[in-house]
């Protein structure tokens, strides 16, 4: 799990140089081993390292690899519906009366019908 959370981040911080990179993304990876595992609480770290042990968090929690096929489908398809349901409240959000965000509504109708279909296939998953 350590090389995919340091391939997940080196991949979402292209914006820096390639070294840049993969030492804030080691760091990252270890202040999260070390609030998890106890060493360091979240509230003790700066602001910036709080953002980078967030960004490890919700790779984590977006993962979907190592489970069933059916379970890594529904998992797949809970992270699209989360997405398509944060993009209906952004546009919703920007108070924008020429958008009725009709296109972002059907994007969450059809990720809740997918997520719907791959979580009766799935039953029972962790």
């Amino acid at each position: 799990m350590h090389v995919l959370l340091l391939s997940i981040l080196i991949v979402t911080s292209s914006a820096l140089a390639q070294p840049a990179v993969d030492a804030r993304a080691k760091h990252a990876v270890q202040l999260y081993y070390e609030v998890i595992g106890g060493k360091r609480s979240f509230d003790s770290l700066s602001a910036d390292e709080k953002a980078q042990v967030s960004q490890v968090m919700e790779a984590v929690r977006r993962d979907c690899g190592g489970k069933s096929e059916h379970c890594e489908a529904a998992c797949e398809a809970a992270n699209e519906l989360e997405e398509a349901a944060q993009d209906l409240a952004r546009c919703a959000g920007r108070h924008n009366l020429d958008d009725d965000c009709g296109g972002k509504f059907n994007a969450v109708r059809s990720a809740h019908d997918e997520y719907q279909s791959t979580t009766w296939d799935a039953g029972d998953c962790d």
